[in-house]
């Protein structure tokens, strides 16, 4: 017998059906673990394999967030130094996002876009038109696809812009907005 070792008890560590680690207990003296010593250690075995079940989804979540966070900050990197306008509107066609160069463009300032809706920055009539087209884009919840429309700058400079959108779909169908460039 190794190192006077006489009794053990072994106690599979199981998480989702997936053995991660065994408790072993050992005991100098024979016979020593009863059936109450090995339902005590089957409990504590569960407790165990919880706390390294929790560390290792801890550790995922830490290694997720942290990739999530270098993810945002690349497509933050990378909408903030293209020449085109990146923006998000709500199912009411209401500006929830605008990257720099809509400011730029405008000409004004984050509280003067978010909460306008793109009809806000065009002529009237212009207004009417593209107004017309998006409402049958919206019906049909289809992507906008190279539509030009006119848009007056805080200065008074008329600007042509081309718009392209995807819809932006909740999981059942239904339309939460629009994604797109300008």
């Amino acid at each position: 017998v190794s190192a006077g070792i006489r009794s053990v008890m072994s106690v599979p560590l199981i998480s989702r059906d997936e053995v991660i680690g065994i408790l072993i207990l050992r005991s100098q003296k024979p016979d020593v673990y009863t059936e109450q010593d090995l339902h005590l250690a089957e409990r504590i075995g569960e407790q165990i394999a919880g706390a390294i079940a929790s560390a290792r989804l801890f550790d995922d979540l830490s290694k997720t967030e942290k990739s999530l966070r270098e993810s945002e900050e690349r497509l933050r990197d990378i909408m903030f130094s293209i020449a085109d306008w990146v923006w998000e509107v709500n199912e009411k066609g209401v500006y929830t996002f605008s990257s720099q160069k809509g400011f730029d463009l405008f000409g004004e300032s984050r509280g003067n876009i978010i909460g306008k809706t793109p009809f806000d920055f065009m002529p009237p009539d212009e207004a009417k038109r593209v107004a017309a087209i998006f409402s049958e884009i919206v019906a049909n919840k289809a992507p906008i696809k190279d539509l030009e429309n006119w848009n007056i700058r805080r200065n008074g400079e008329r600007v042509c812009l081309l718009t392209n959108g995807v819809p932006i779909l909740d999981a059942e169908g239904n339309l939460k907005g629009y994604r797109g460039v300008d």
